[in-house]
């Protein structure tokens, strides 16, 4: 996470949120759907993590 330059978590949504960050002079962006099923409480873990996580 230290490598990850600004950083933006969006909630998005109900259904998705938005990560997006930059690392190594190249933008990403990522949708991420909140409730994926098969992974039972881990998607909403890992959501939680990146929610508190991010640096600013």
């Amino acid at each position: 996470m230290t490598d990850l330059q600004e950083q933006n978590y969006n909630t998005g949504s109900l259904l998705d949120a938005l990560w997006s960050f930059q690392s190594n002079g190249q933008r990403w962006r990522f949708r991420i759907i909140k409730k994926i099923l098969p992974l039972g409480t881990m998607q909403q873990d890992f959501l939680d993590f990146l929610q508190h996580h991010i640096i600013r």
